[in-house]
């Protein structure tokens, strides 16, 4: 079943990626101002173009509502299966594309999800990001879903499958970051940000209109802030400030 995974991981990059991407391009936006409107520059594409990959892609809500259906598995499951390899060689992918039906979903397998964040533990927004993610944990088991939340609270469903998109996220990315040898520094940096958007959605399960108040008293224990060290973000800085100038649009 370890292609079925992809099924998962598909979904989270339709709906979370591309929406990352669309915030990046909209903060940009904050900096640079008029000079996003200038002809000929790479932001004038990027800018009318990153609206539609969340909604070509098949709509958030409906991506993000999928998920749920690989959470009990994912969260709990634990079958004994490692992370498949790298592939960059020039084979055929589009069995990655021929997904089929989609019944059977909460049968898909997943293994223990927690070694990865563990072997990354000495990072300080890793360590506060897995907190969160065991928080999660806790809180279906100790504080579970109503039958109304489960079946007719749509709303509810949303940034529940949120938060849980956050901990299959984080863990591709610090797959990645091992294949890569991404500097600490960075992934220090991506975690700050995934500790703030889980506090932030937190708060945002809190005011649903369904949360009981047991899951209420968890979302405001779930509140993080995110490790804070001025050096690593002068490094950071640094580092993205000498790429000014760097890049230049092809012919």
């Amino acid at each position: 079943m370890r292609i079925g995974r992809y099924l998962l991981f598909t979904p989270i990059n339709k709906m979370q990626v591309t929406t990352e991407g669309e915030r990046i391009v909209r903060l940009l936006a904050e900096v640079i101002s008029a000079k996003g409107f200038e002809r000929d520059s790479y932001f004038e594409s990027a800018k009318n173009i990153i609206d539609g990959l969340p909604k070509l892609e098949g709509t958030v809500h409906v991506n993000r509502a999928l998920t749920l259906k690989f959470m009990p598995n994912y969260l709990f499951g634990s079958e004994a299966l490692e992370a498949p390899p790298a592939r960059r060689d020039a084979g055929d992918d589009a069995f990655l594309f021929a997904q089929g039906p989609t019944r059977g979903l909460s049968k898909i397998t997943f293994p223990d999800w927690r070694p990865v964040f563990d072997a990354h533990a000495a990072i300080p927004n890793v360590a506060l990001f897995r907190e969160q993610a065991d928080a999660l944990v806790a809180m279906l088991q100790e504080a579970p879903l109503t039958q109304d939340q489960m079946t007719g609270d749509l709303d509810f469903q949303q940034s529940l499958a949120q938060l849980f998109t956050l901990i299959p996220y984080a863990q591709l990315i610090l797959e990645q970051a091992d294949v890569d040898d991404t500097p600490e520094d960075v992934v220090d940096t991506v975690f700050a940000t995934f500790v703030r958007d889980f506090s932030a959605t937190a708060i945002e399960l809190h005011g649903k209109a369904s949360s009981t108040d047991a899951q209420q008293e968890w979302a405001l224990s779930a509140v993080r802030k995110p490790a804070i060290d001025e050096a690593r973000g002068d490094r950071i800085y640094a580092e993205i400030r000498a790429l000014a100038g760097a890049y230049e649009m092809p012919a």
